[in-house]
């Protein structure tokens, strides 16, 4: 089929490529490349409305501590080098192919890997490098893809050029490969390429072009084996980087759990040794499944203490990526007694929504919202009042990679519900292989809505979201105690009467 025997069809490279993303993304969910949760434009609302969404909890051992993302999660990377109010905006900067090019070439491969000659400088910081590893285990080829789409889209589109069927199908597919191998050109460089070999625009025409190249040109490409030759170079591209620039000696935990997921998406686990020579507990630093892995290849990394704290971080781990968490900001919570026996389980999850705000009464649509780790083994207990004395430890899972993150509790209602209950110390991972202990002072009269929401401009839904959870489950208990005081005092006074009887 040719694209002039094509119907007549709107199109926007944009739109279709995420489209034909889509259709390519519930492929691979089917596959078991993704694991078991809630994606982030798929959480559920109250009584989990959107259950068709949920993901297979039976996924491929090997990805279950990775997620793939289409869209502004796969675009955007933790950690990467960025202003303040870009880390306001956001959370993570979006980073452009293009910015991982000159990572590359600033790391002395550019010429290497057949990427654009420019000079060498001093090499990427580490961070870069990190952010180039992730980049690679995140981005899968539909979304690179786009790339091209954007590129071809503009060209045809905002620069009103167009091309023969011929010229466009040759064009597409080399612009399609140079996008997979990080090498696809702008609008710009695109129009000088081609050249000559431009026509008069029709817009018309330009559609079902592209209506061509979404529907039939790109699942095949994708479906090729150039396209797992892509995947492949991008993960060889990463590590390779890396060794060339990191400093002998210098020990990096996210580096290094970067480093071997990469190798063993690669089935290359003799690169893993360095790993045994990480001086941690690897509990601590990284996920289960990822240790799982790590056995399963014949690696041990250097083993740990006989605490128990340890095996309550893996625990902990294994609830935040459990079945209803969310897709980002994984954190898992474990409550204890003070002899550290279990008490509550906790992670964090979609919620009901919150009514309108009282500053907009015009405005009644709901708020989505989410209920924190903490505050949730909170709501498991039978009582608050159990948590007195009590320790939790908290865990952060990466968003991309196998490590463990910062996990300290938030300022939105977590830490303030965890002094005025009684917790007496709080553990959470500090993202290199630690664990950082806390003792929390006892604020039996802490104001929670004004420390937190009650106060705030913005609208802070998840600590509001956590005092009225907290709040019901008071007056539940209330209501429990009423109860159970009026049915002993029944008793009682029947058992008087049965004894003047």
């Amino acid at each position: 089929m040719t694209a002039l025997s094509l119907p007549m069809e709107r199109h926007t490279g944009r739109s279709a490529g995420a489209f034909e993303g889509r259709k390519h993304l519930a492929l691979r969910k089917r596959c078991g490349f993704f694991a078991a949760g809630w994606t982030a434009d798929s959480a559920p609302g109250p009584g989990l409305r959107c259950s068709s969404r949920l993901l297979l909890s039976a996924v491929a051992l090997r990805a279950r501590w990775r997620l793939e993302h289409l869209g502004r999660e796969a675009w955007e990377i933790e950690g990467w080098p960025c202003s303040r109010a870009t880390r306001k905006r956001s959370g993570h900067p979006r980073v452009t192919t293009e910015s991982l090019r000159k990572v590359v070439v600033g790391a002395g491969l550019g010429d290497r890997f057949q990427l654009r000659s420019v000079s060498e400088g001093v090499f990427p910081e580490p961070a870069k490098l990190k952010g180039l590893m992730k980049a690679a285990l995140a981005r899968c080829n539909e979304l690179l893809a786009q790339d091209a789409l954007r590129s071809l889209s503009r060209l045809l589109r905002t620069r009103k050029l167009s091309l023969a069927a011929d010229d466009f199908e040759e064009v597409a597919g080399r612009l399609l490969q140079a996008a997979l191998f990080m090498q696809c050109p702008n609008e710009a460089e695109l129009e000088a390429e081609l050249g000559s070999r431009c026509i008069t625009a029709d817009l018309a025409w330009n559609e079902r072009l592209m209506s061509h190249l979404v529907k039939e040109l790109l699942p095949q490409h994708l479906a090729s084996r150039a396209a797992l030759e892509a995947q492949r170079f991008r993960w060889r591209l990463a590590l390779d980087c890396w060794d060339r620039c990191s400093t002998e000696g210098s020990v990096d935990v996210e580096g290094a759990g970067l480093y071997g997921a990469i190798c063993l998406e690669l089935g290359e686990p003799s690169r893993l040794r360095g790993l045994e020579r990480l001086d941690i507990d690897p509990r601590l630093a990284f996920q289960p499944a990822f240790l799982e892995d790590l056995r399963d290849c014949g690696v041990c990394p250097a083993p740990g203490s006989d605490h128990p704290l340890p095996e309550l971080v893996q625990r902990a781990a294994l609830a935040a990526g459990g079945m209803g968490a969310v897709a980002r900001r994984r954190h898992g919570a474990i409550l204890v007694d003070a002899n550290l026996n279990i008490l509550a389980e906790g992670f964090n999850h979609m919620a009901a929504p919150l009514g309108p705000r009282r500053r907009a009464p015009l405005k009644t649509k709901l708020r989505e919202t989410q209920r924190h780790a903490e505050v949730h083994c909170l709501l498991q207990l039978p009582r608050l009042k159990d948590a007195m004395g009590g320790q939790m430890v908290v865990v952060e899972l990466a968003d991309v990679g196998p490590g463990l993150g910062w996990a300290e509790p938030c300022s939105r209602g977590c830490i303030h519900l965890l002094k005025k209950y009684g917790v007496a110390k709080v553990h959470f991972t500090d993202g290199h292989g630690g664990l950082v202990s806390r003792d929390l002072p006892h604020c039996p009269h802490l104001d929670v809505p004004y420390k937190t929401f009650a106060r705030r401009v913005g609208d802070d839904r998840i600590s509001e979201r956590a005092w009225l959870d907290v709040a019901s489950k008071m007056q539940e208990e209330s209501e429990k105690w009423r109860y159970s005081k009026m049915k002993k005092v029944k008793l009682e006074i029947l058992q008087a009467a049965l004894d003047q009887a």
